[in-house]
């Protein structure tokens, strides 16, 4: 089966739908960046009506990636505005839940493996 990188669609997704540098420059260089908290409802205040929901599940997509919460937990990590400018530190408590969300994904990926064994046996 072939696994769907969710990083690399929602970044197209959201390149395409709003024309925001930042995302054209994730597309590019394959860096994820913390986006400013807020900056969803910029984009959405921007977008044709038709865009919005697009614009979010594919936030939604980015924001749950493992390589998005993997950035929010690089030391020194900084948000970024529309534009790619650095808007600030990501904050301890987002990093906290960044890290949380890996963790939940570590588990929930080694419960399946062992459910795979198990069925296998």
């Amino acid at each position: 089966m072939e696994r769907r990188s969710n990083f690399k669609e929602a970044v197209a997704i959201l390149a395409q739908k709003t024309g925001a540098p930042i995302f054209a420059a994730m597309l590019a260089d394959g860096i994820p960046r913390p986006i400013h908290v807020g900056l969803h409802r910029v984009l959405k205040a921007q977008a044709p009506a038709g865009s919005r929901r697009a614009i979010d599940k594919a936030l939604f997509r980015l924001s749950f990636s493992k390589r998005y919460l993997s950035a929010c937990l690089e030391p020194a990590a900084q948000r970024h505005d529309e534009n790619g400018n650095p808007t600030g530190p990501v904050s301890p408590s987002h990093v906290d839940w960044a890290r949380q969300r890996l963790q939940m994904r570590e588990q929930q990926s080694e419960r399946a493996a062992e459910r795979r064994r198990e069925t296998v046996a």
